[in-house]
């Protein structure tokens, strides 16, 4: 009897408001897990619609604007790829050169760089409602533009590269091939690429005997600090 009339004293409202909130809080997990239910289909509908939408976007095109988008996405994806590898196994562009040690305009990037303005400008004029020889034919304008600015950005990186932040004696007994041929001793310099410090520089040579012609291979045997160049001989060719 004592024990009923002490629960009859006692104040039940933080015992509603507990269970009131374990209440609620159940209710919150149902509506959270209904919520997930109804929003997962949703979402794989709303991919559904994407990709439909993009194969429609694909059809509705025609053939020439497919083969010129198609141009530029390959030479995007192509172009991506290229500078993973690039960064990633730290090349520095070694396959821009050719056999010969020299620069191309058409190197890797420069074939890159042609396809992706080729292929993105013709499709842009062929959409405009150019005819598709107009676009074609701005699109290749438009690639060899690209093209040719890679070169000189190229080229000016590698004239960058050969200022003075290079201990260029440690270019002596290096390998390498001259790129710009070298008139005989006394008679001016010539260029060569070698690979120093961990890229391939080109630099300022003098021939140490005789002129040495572009493509030949040379190795440097001394370096002229007061006139700030490399002095290299021809290597001659195996047997």
């Amino acid at each position: 009897m004592n024990l009923l009339n002490w629960l009859g004293r006692v104040d039940h409202k933080p015992f509603i408001v507990f269970f009131s909130g374990l209440n609620e809080l159940s209710s919150w997990s149902v509506e959270g897990r209904n919520r997930r239910m109804y929003f997962a289909p949703s979402i794989a509908a709303t991919k559904e619609k994407q990709m439909i939408h993009i194969v429609d976007t694909w059809q509705n095109l025609t053939f020439a604007e497919q083969v010129f988008s198609g141009i530029g996405l390959v030479s995007n994806v192509l172009f991506a790829i290229y500078y993973l590898i690039s960064h990633f196994l730290d090349t520095d562009g070694h396959g821009d050169f050719d056999a010969d040690g020299a620069l191309p305009i058409l190197s890797v990037r420069g074939i890159l760089a042609f396809g992706m303005f080729t292929g993105w400008t013709a499709f842009t004029l062929a959409r405009s409602g150019y005819n598709i020889w107009v676009a074609a034919l701005g699109g290749i304008a438009a690639g060899w533009l690209a093209a040719w600015l890679v070169w000189r950005m190229l080229r000016w990186m590698l004239t960058w590269q050969s200022s003075g932040t290079l201990n260029l004696h440690n270019a002596i007994g290096k390998n390498g091939v001259v790129h710009l041929a070298i008139p005989s001793p006394l008679n001016g310099t010539g260029k060569v690429h070698i690979e120093l410090q961990g890229a391939l520089r080109e630099l300022d040579a003098v021939a140490s005997s005789r002129n040495i012609p572009t493509g030949a291979a040379i190795v440097v045997v001394d370096y002229d600090a007061t006139a700030g160049v490399l002095v290299v001989s021809e290597v001659p060719p195996a047997d």
